[in-house]
């Protein structure tokens, strides 16, 4: 299975080309953890999945929509995923959850470069590039 991880372009930091470590938490005081959108179940439900976003994620995705794709099989062995509408506000049938006790094994996620990141852009997503983090930063 592949999930994407909502990052705010705010906490883009064009220092060191990273996102901030906020934005790869693994523990909640909900007992949830950090939240993750399942893809395919996305885009099935949305047509896409910056639709998808757009209906049930606007209240905490930035403008512009930015994401990391992560594969099931990318996250640390510490870290177990949970099926969790329970957590998401509109009870969203595609949200999970990614929980572990050691954050910084997750936070090492954020070390992939931005240009691994996709952007939604008029509905279509595309990879990110440069140009897009620099203006984040404006």
């Amino acid at each position: 299975m592949e999930f994407i991880r909502l990052v705010h372009p705010i906490n883009y930091d064009p220092n060191t080309g990273r996102f901030s470590d906020l934005e790869f938490k693994g523990k909640s005081s909900d007992g949830s953890g950090m939240s993750l959108v399942q893809w395919d179940c996305a885009n099935e439900k949305s047509g896409v999945i910056c639709q998808h976003v757009a209906d049930h994620y606007s209240d905490v995705a930035g403008t512009p929509v930015v994401f990391l794709k992560i594969r099931e099989e990318d996250f640390p062995a510490n870290v177990t995923l949970h099926h969790s509408p329970e957590f998401h506000p509109t009870k969203d049938e595609c949200h999970w959850d990614a929980r572990t006790t050691n954050d910084k094994k997750l936070k090492d996620l954020r070390k992939r470069p931005v240009t691994d990141y996709f952007i939604c852009e008029n509905g279509v997503v595309r990879a990110v590039t440069s140009e897009d983090a620099a203006s984040w930063s404006r």
